[in-house]
């Protein structure tokens, strides 16, 4: 009898001796509980990395989209950055205009997933009531979900302030001219 937790030093001592006995019983099979919860506890953990991958991957994806919708409306929006600029806007001006538009986007982004969100979390919950399963399947994160939108916005804002810094590099005349 072990004294304290099993572990593997343990369970590679006793697993030969067991199944030796196992072996002598008619129809006999050994079941070990131990390597059973480790393989299931390893395997959980591959999942979680696996769902840790694919909404990171998400992240780069939305974030990759947004800053490409942004980076084609400064480049549309040249002309208008000169006119701006031709009238005494700076750096700080242009960004917080751009940052408000990236803010209208977000916030309708924010809101569908969030809804979304909400709504299956209600119907795995209701789900888990109806069917009485044993614990609750999915737990309500949405401190990690803001905090991972926060990171996102961050940094679709900072590149669009490099980007419209870039493009105050350009004379005022070029913006102007830009067709």
């Amino acid at each position: 009898k072990s004294k304290g937790e099993v572990g593997d030093e343990f369970n590679s001592i006793m697993a030969p001796y067991l199944e030796n006995v196992s072996l002598s019983i008619p129809n006999g099979r050994l079941r070990n509980n131990y390597e059973f919860a480790r393989d299931n506890e390893n395997g959980v953990k591959v999942i979680i990395l696996g769902f840790v991958c694919i909404i990171g991957l998400f992240l780069a994806i939305c974030g990759c989209v947004v800053n490409n919708a942004l980076t084609a409306r400064i480049r549309e929006g040249k002309r208008d950055i000169g006119t701006l600029r031709a009238v005494g806007a700076d750096l700080k001006v242009l960004s917080s205009s751009y940052i408000r538009q990236v803010l209208v986007i977000f916030g309708y982004g924010y809101g569908i997933g969030f809804t979304v969100y909400i709504a299956g979390y209600w119907i795995f919950d209701l789900l888990n009531k109806v069917l009485q399963w044993d614990k609750q399947m999915f737990e309500f994160r949405i401190v990690e979900t803001v905090l991972m939108c926060g990171v996102l916005f961050l940094v679709c804002a900072l590149n669009l302030v490099i980007k419209i810094k870039q493009e105050m590099k350009h004379s005022i005349v070029e913006n102007i001219r830009e067709l």
